[in-house]
């Protein structure tokens, strides 16, 4: 073993000028004082050229594919900036997409409540000249009557100056009624107004002592009953004349 080894030695040397692929220069043999077994098979098979050492090696390896890899990891490219800028440009454009939305929204908001309040102008507005046309429709007609009426007035008029240029007028016939309704109700209305002023002079009499309570009160009975039963005539005339109710 010993001659083996240091014969052909497992572990050689490498020249830092010698590249990497040479075989290691053979050692001469030398004599040695024990005897040389040339038909001994050896226990160890020789190392081939260019094989690995069995020892680790104490550098670290380097991988040249590492730096090239995080270079080309680190580059920004035209496809970045363009992604970059299209992710700008999408985020600026909803952005402005959301503003005019909104915007529209508060426009249109602004919009509906003007038409409601133009639409409701409008209601009035026609309402008032709904109104308008009524109540110009109801002058043109009184305008009418009132035409009439005064046609009628001249009339009387004219017919009251030739009979006064005839032979005079009578005062009777001028304010007595020729209906009997009328009549009638013209001579209620007379009496309730006699009884109105009896009763009052009644309490003028009482106030100053001329009459007493008794007579007083007997006499104001009397004239409120008969007070009472002419203006229930009056109202029933007024309605069979058809006229409004006092």
């Amino acid at each position: 073993m010993i001659m083996i080894f240091g014969e052909q030695p497992p572990v050689f040397s490498k020249s830092p000028n010698a590249p990497g692929s040479s075989r290691p220069a053979q050692s001469k043999p030398q004599s040695t004082p024990y005897p040389s077994s040339t038909g001994m098979s050896v226990a160890f098979p020789m190392p081939t050229p260019g094989g690995t050492a069995m020892y680790p090696n104490s550098t670290p390896s380097y991988n040249p594919n590492y730096n090239s890899n995080n270079n080309n990891t680190l580059s920004i490219t035209d496809q970045h900036i363009r992604i970059s800028l299209l992710s700008a440009v999408e985020s600026r454009i909803t952005d402005r997409a959301l503003e005019f939305e909104q915007k529209s929204k508060a426009e249109e908001e602004v919009l509906r409540k003007t038409n409601e309040e133009l639409q409701a102008g409008k209601q009035k507005l026609d309402r008032y000249m709904s109104d308008m046309e009524r109540d110009c429709r109801e002058m043109e007609s009184n305008l009418t009557v009132l035409k009439e009426k005064s046609e009628q007035l001249k009339q009387s008029i004219e017919q009251m100056s030739w009979d006064s240029e005839k032979g005079g007028l009578d005062v009777d016939n001028a304010v007595t009624p020729t209906a009997p309704l009328y009549r009638q109700l013209l001579q209620a209305y007379a009496e309730e107004s006699a009884v109105e002023d009896a009763i009052y002079y009644l309490g003028e009499g009482l106030r100053k002592g001329v009459i007493d309570l008794d007579t007083f009160l007997k006499h104001v009975r009397e004239q409120s009953r008969k007070q009472f039963m002419l203006r229930a005539l009056m109202q029933k005339c007024r309605q069979k004349a058809g006229l409004p109710p006092v």
